[in-house]
């Protein structure tokens, strides 16, 4: 019998994070919809420019509880992300992160 590695719950990398205001309507019938989208572990939104996709995948992050790696085509949209997370995901006694984030 040896010694055998006890699995122990995932940390939650998210635990202080979350959304700060009422989803959208398509965005909570996405997120309630979560667990069926996401069974071939792929998910592909298409909305209009200005309707809260950056809000809705950083949403999808914190509750898979996954470190994420965010591709995007242009400075402006990674600009964008940055911005979302800090502005609207942390809570008001993180925004020392948003300073020091902004340093780099």
């Amino acid at each position: 019998m040896g010694n055998a590695a006890q699995a122990t719950p995932q940390q939650n990398l998210y635990e202080k994070v979350s959304f700060r205001y009422p989803f959208r309507d398509y965005q909570r019938r996405v997120l309630e919809q979560a667990e069926i989208l996401l069974q071939d572990r792929k998910l592909h939104i298409v909305a209009a420019p200005g309707s809260g996709k950056t809000v809705l995948g950083l949403e999808m992050v914190r509750r898979l509880n996954q470190k994420a790696l965010i591709l995007v085509p242009t400075i402006n949209l990674r600009s964008q992300w940055k911005e979302r997370f800090l502005d609207l995901f942390l809570p008001e006694e993180g925004m020392s992160l948003h300073e020091q984030w902004n340093r780099q």
